[in-house]
């Protein structure tokens, strides 16, 4: 991972956080409750990138929308004003952001050829279910191969999202671990992957339902 140095002094400046947004359809300006909220942080020396959740419940003064989720803010004004309210809640000065929908998650994960995830029992009876449902979602009658086992098994896209949306086992904290996990996941992926033609499909397919990555204002 490459940094930008001080051009007086030739050091590694430290990067900027990141917002990771995630929600259910993002296209044509239109948003719903982000789904997962993550803050990236770089570190410049080891190239490691930290992940901190923040809990969708939490309560906020979105101005002219009043008192709501913080999860809202993304649904009534965007990423932008999503960065806006998390900077004022959290102290923060983040002016970066990337939003990716559900659809983008299933594509990118797929891209890279699926991601390797531990998992509990109780975990792989929940996903052998609901990607089922997931299927409906999409509308295409594509169904993953169930789970055979707990442990570390190999995940497709969907697979993943389900996972990563799980609100059904373990409380709020538990689902933004799975989120981290995933993430962390692919990751991983990406530093593996040799193919430049994969990588730039991978961060430029589809930016209008995908993923986009920009400064906010």
């Amino acid at each position: 991972m490459n940094f930008r140095r001080d051009r007086l002094t030739g050091q590694a400046c430290k990067p900027e956080q990141i917002l990771l947004l995630g929600c259910n359809f993002c296209r044509d300006g239109n948003y719903d409750c982000s789904d997962a909220i993550l803050i990236a942080s770089p570190d410049p020396k080891t190239g490691a990138v930290k992940l901190a959740s923040i809990l969708r419940d939490i309560q906020a003064d979105l101005h002219e929308y009043g008192q709501e989720k913080i999860n809202a803010a993304l649904l009534h004004g965007g990423p932008e004003f999503a960065v806006r309210i998390i900077n004022e809640c959290f102290h923060l000065s983040i002016r970066h952001y990337i939003l990716v929908d559900m659809y983008g998650l299933v594509s990118v994960i797929d891209l890279l050829g699926g991601i390797d995830v531990e998992i509990t029992e109780m975990e792989r009876i929940f996903l052998n279910c609901w990607v089922r449902d997931l299927a409906m979602q999409f509308q295409d009658g594509i169904f993953p191969p169930p789970l055979e086992k707990a442990g570390m098994v190999h995940m497709d896209g969907r697979t993943a999202l389900s996972h990563a949306r799980n609100r059904a086992i373990g409380t709020d904290f538990a689902r933004a671990d799975r989120q981290r996990t995933v993430l962390k996941a692919m990751a991983e992926k990406i530093k593996e992957e040799s193919d430049p033609v994969k990588l730039i499909r991978l961060f430029f397919r589809g930016p209008e339902r995908r993923a986009s990555s920009r400064p906010a204002r």
